[in-house]
């Protein structure tokens, strides 16, 4: 683990749930963001399959930019809500591929 990642896991009757909480540097610490999103992705590869995963935190995510209410995808939702992903972030976390570091 690292100071930025935190994970824990919860065994219940039906389904087993991981819950990841991060923190992420901001785009200014690009070794940094290297570091921690080789991490991110190590813990995820390390979560037992099919356990449901939640990825939680701060991703130091820039706020602004809006579309047009009805043109919202699932990710644009996210972003009027909590701040727009990092590139590597919604490598990740939407499009399911590790990014190139």
């Amino acid at each position: 683990m690292s100071d930025r990642i935190l994970s824990v896991r919860f065994r219940e009757r039906k389904v087993n749930i991981t819950i990841i909480q991060v923190y992420a540097p901001t785009s200014t610490a690009l070794e940094e963001q290297d570091d921690f999103f080789n991490k991110l992705q190590s813990t995820i590869d390390r979560t037992p399959k099919g356990d449901v995963i939640m990825v939680i935190g701060d991703s130091n995510a820039k706020v602004g930019h809006h579309k047009e209410l009805t043109d919202l995808t699932w990710a644009d939702t996210f972003e009027l809500s909590f701040g727009s992903l990092s590139a590597d972030l919604q490598e990740i976390l939407l499009d399911g591929k590790k990014p190139d570091l």
